[in-house]
């Protein structure tokens, strides 16, 4: 909640003040710079301050590797695998392959041609990296494509407030309908958890005969999803394809929690409208 409560304030700054906003965007990413401190126990942290791009662009490389690493059985966890890779990299041990990184942009059709300042949200690993100025979103868009990061756009229309649906033949969350998911769920299903999307699960396990779609799927963190096997817990959808995708979560001692997935951002409104409530549809466009 408090992280949504962030979001939803620095978005309505936004609106507020657009050229502000990105004046104070470009001053920040002018101060880009990366810092070190010695810590406890034979251990340092390293951080760095970079754009919200090429913040995406890093951990979503690290975190693909470290997938890749674990598939392979590898029996280091996640965050040492993620932190090896990271030391690796920095120090020229092996050297990461090119391959353009995607982010998600969800932007409306007037804030990209420029008849409208409604701020854009950018999503990376995990879930949403919150939103950016509407001048920053269209220098996005329009960023050379050579770019070690690619920018995949999804425009908004003013007409359903749900995710087109998408499904596969096979029984592994990957690809568009992977990316589909964590737009529409941003951040861990698991009721009052809201960390970082780590897993895409089966709503109805595949083994029962649940398919593999938007509409039998969730986002979970790692330690949600390992709760969401252990005996007792049980999950299923309740609502229909075309409604706002909502998980009804049975714990071992009987109590039902359900789990909806976020709306996304509306569009503004006219000023003194507030009788009819719109909150966009998304289309995905490569």
């Amino acid at each position: 909640m408090t992280v949504r409560l962030g979001l939803a304030t620095a978005r309505a700054a936004m609106r507020v003040d657009p050229a502000g906003a990105t004046r104070r965007r470009d001053a920040a990413v002018s101060r880009r710079h990366v810092s070190s401190r010695r810590l406890a126990d034979g251990t340092g942290l390293i951080a760095g301050v970079v754009s919200e791009v090429d913040h995406a662009a890093i951990m979503t490389s690290l975190h693909r590797a470290a997938a890749t690493d674990r598939a392979r059985g590898d029996d280091r966890s996640t965050a040492q695998l993620v932190a090896d890779h990271f030391v690796a990299r920095l120090t020229g041990q092996v050297t990461a392959q090119r391959t353009p990184v995607t982010i998600n942009l969800v932007v409306s059709a007037e804030t990209l041609l420029g008849g409208d300042d409604e701020p854009a949200d950018l999503h990376g690993p995990g879930g949403t990296l919150g939103p950016v100025p509407a001048a920053i979103a269209r220098r996005l868009v329009h960023a050379s494509p050579e770019h070690a990061t690619r920018v995949r756009r999804l425009f908004r229309v003013e007409e359903t407030d749900h995710l087109v649906a998408m499904e596969t033949t096979t029984r592994t969350f990957d690809g568009l309908l992977r990316d589909f998911i964590t737009l529409r769920d941003q951040s861990c299903r698991t009721p009052w958890c809201g960390a970082p999307l780590r897993t895409t699960d089966h709503i109805t396990r595949a083994a029962d005969g649940g398919p593999t779609t938007a509409h039998n799927g969730q986002g979970l963190c790692e330690k949600g999803n390992l709760t969401k096997e252990t005996p007792g817990w049980r999950h299923h959808t309740t609502t229909g394809p075309l409604e706002p995708h909502t998980v009804q979560i049975t714990t071992p001692t009987g109590h039902t929690h359900h789990s909806r997935a976020p709306d996304p951002p509306p569009p503004p409104r006219a000023q003194n409208d507030w009788t009819e409530i719109e909150t966009g549809r998304w289309i995905l466009a490569a």
